[in-house]
């Protein structure tokens, strides 16, 4: 009961992000604020153990041990991790907005190479000969 709890009230808090950020301009590092907000979200969600198992089991066979759910999560902690550096990025003065974005898709781009990479390793391995 204590994770759903969480997960509402995480929810909760990023609905109130992303409506701040729809009544004022977007710019990129409110952006990356709401990714950051709603990536968390998506992890503590996932992370309640009635709805991994509701996504490990989308067949009558599931998926192997908790593979799904555990990518996602991990996924969405590598999201927040890069929305938080774009966060950092904005937050240093030298920066211009024109080269905010240019950093920022370079950041995201980063990010999304490493959460590419990292779901190649997760894959279970067969055992040969046994």
């Amino acid at each position: 009961m204590t994770l759903w709890l969480t997960a509402l009230l995480v929810w909760g808090a990023a609905g109130a992000r992303v409506g701040r950020v729809l009544v004022k301009p977007a710019t990129t590092a409110r952006v990356a604020i709401v990714v950051a907000v709603a990536s968390v979200a998506l992890a503590t969600t996932v992370a309640v153990p009635e709805i991994a198992l509701a996504i490990d089991n989308p067949l009558p066979r599931g998926v192997h041990a908790g593979l799904l759910s555990d990518g996602i999560a991990v996924a969405a902690w590598q999201l927040f991790a890069v929305a938080t550096s774009v966060v950092v990025a904005a937050a240093w003065p030298v920066v211009s907005r024109v080269n905010l974005r240019r950093i920022a898709t370079y950041i995201y781009g980063g990010g999304g190479c490493a959460a590419a990479g990292d779901s190649r390793t997760r894959r279970p391995r067969r055992r040969v000969g046994a």
